[in-house]
């Protein structure tokens, strides 16, 4: 999933190492160092201390496979081009959306009633 999942998100155009940000993020919130995701992990080492331990790679082993990911796409070279160019497409197809207010709701009236 992350594989498909990263290389889905570098083609859209996406900041190709958010999910390695977010992997990083997660774990420094459930206490481990800040440097952990990117450490090389020994296998056997750790016990599984949750169901995401239990369900997943860890997230050092899922870092090291996005890592692959992107530079087998050549996500380094590619993206900011991509990036840009999707973001100015879709800030000039939102400039002419009219998103409404609330100025804009018909008012109904129940004609049997007075």
């Amino acid at each position: 999933a992350d594989h498909e999942g990263t290389r889905y998100a570098v083609n859209a155009g996406y900041y190709p190492k958010a999910l390695i940000n977010f992997l990083c993020r997660m774990e420094t919130q459930r206490g481990k160092p800040a440097d952990y995701c990117l450490q090389k992990q020994v296998p056997g080492t750790q016990k599984p201390a949750s169901i995401l331990d239990r369900t997943h790679p860890s997230a050092p082993d899922r870092v090291a496979a996005i890592k692959t990911v992107l530079v087998d796409l050549k996500a380094g070279s590619i993206v900011g081009a991509k990036g840009k160019k999707r973001y100015m497409a879709i800030k000039e197809r939102l400039k002419g959306v009219d998103v409404g207010t609330d100025d804009d709701t018909e008012v109904v009236k129940d004609e049997g009633k007075e």
